[in-house]
Formats: C-alpha cells, structure tokens, sequence
C-alpha cells in the first residue's frame, strides 16, 4: 500500500476517492447489515422493557430469557457458520429476510392474544435462531463485498454505520413513536420495516447484484465439481 501513490494521497483525497469507487458497496454492506442489527438491538435491549411495561410481565423473566437465547445462540452460531459455507452466504441471508418478514408479525400477534412467560420465552427462541442465522451470514457477505483494498475502511463504515443508525437508536424510535399511537405492534413494524429496507438496498445495488451472480456461480461450480466426483466415483466402481 505504501509503494502506491494513492496510500500516500492526503486523507481527504483518500476519502473522496473510496466515497467514489466504494459507495455502491457501502450501500450495500449497509443492507447487509441492517435487519440482523436491528433485530439483535430490539431482541436484547427493548423486549425487556417492552414485556415489562406492555405485557405487564416480569423483569425477571425477560432476563432469564436473554440469558437462555445467548447460551442457544453461542451453541448454533458455528452450527449456521458452517451451513452458510456449505449452501452460500446469499443463500442464508435471503432465507433469514424472507423467513423472518413471513414470522415477525405472527410471533408477536401469539405473545399478545396471551401474554405469559411461556410465550414470551417461546417468541425469544424463534427470535434468536434468525438472528443467528443471519449472524452466521453477514460476515462472509461482507467480505464479498469489498476488495482487499479497502476492505477494512468499508466494513468498519458500513458496519457501524449500521449499527448506531439502526440498531443503537432503535429502542429511542420504537418509543418515540410508541407516545402517539399504539405501542404493541410497533416493534414487530420497525423490524418488518427494516428488513425490507435491508434486502431492498442490496438488490438495488450494483455490487449487490454482482456479488449474488458470483454467489450462483460458485455454488453451480461446486454442484458441478461434486457431480464430476461421484461419476468417477461410478467409473471407478464399475472397472473394479
């Protein structure tokens, strides 16, 4: 990097230029990002309050909840890793926005129409097996994205830009607008919301739509390479 004229241009020049050749992928990275943060801040940080103040459930079981799913989470986390190597990145991410768009407002009509600690747990272990999903996801998309040269200025600004836009504030949203209407549906919205938003960015990008081509592409080759194996495989069995 340091033998490169660019490496050594002033940071606003540097800068200018990433906005210009990485914005696309900023974007996208961004979309990558935003229904896994937004459903991680919402999960952890709000349902507390919001099953102590609207359910008129128990702090404490809330709290055991979270201690519950972390422990499922830590154990599947490798688990979704290795299933997103095997079936694709892309592949595992469409599956957790489209999976989780279809559940969010079920889940939440189930916990209302009869508030209880049972359910409530229920709803936190659905929640958290998306969640994982998409963490087991996300990192490898990420890397797609972006090449090695300026790859580490990219995750960090699409990462955290992510995070502090849409999942940081999101307990400050959902109770800011939970003042003037109906609290109860407002979180399963925000989460709806943002997981359009999310999958609405990435297929609206350039580097979206050509890292997903290339995703079908490696996945058609390793489909193709396993074919090829197991007819030699065949071949091999026959001449013996």
């Amino acid at each position: 990097m340091q033998a490169r004229p660019a490496a050594r241009a002033p940071t606003g020049e540097r800068l200018r230029e990433f906005v210009r050749e990485k914005g696309d992928a900023v974007v996208c990275a961004m979309g990558v990002m935003i229904a896994g943060t937004s459903l991680n801040y919402v999960w952890n940080a709000y349902l507390p309050t919001y099953a102590q103040v609207q359910l008129h459930l128990s702090l404490t079981s809330s709290l055991q909840g979270i201690f519950v799913t972390s422990i499922v989470s830590c154990v599947l986390s490798p688990v979704f890793g290795m299933l997103a190597d095997r079936v694709g990145a892309y592949r595992l991410f469409f599956f957790f926005i489209v999976g989780w768009l279809i559940c969010v407002f079920p889940l939440f009509a189930y916990l209302l129409a009869e508030p209880a600690e049972s359910r409530l747990m229920i709803v936190r272990v659905v929640g958290i097996l998306f969640l994982t999903l998409q963490g087991a996801a996300h990192p490898g998309m990420l890397v797609k994205i972006f090449t090695v040269r300026g790859r580490s200025t990219g995750v960090c600004i699409s990462y955290n830009t992510s995070v502090m836009l849409f999942g940081g504030l999101a307990p400050f949203y959902i109770s800011l607008v939970a003042r003037f209407t109906d609290a109860r549906f407002i979180p399963p919205s925000y989460l709806f919301g943002t997981g359009v938003l999310a999958i609405v960015l990435v297929l609206s990008t350039r580097t979206g739509r050509r890292v997903l081509q290339a995703d079908q592409a490696e996945r058609g080759q390793r489909r193709a390479a396993r074919r090829t194996g197991m007819q030699r495989a065949g071949s091999n069995d026959r001449a013996l």
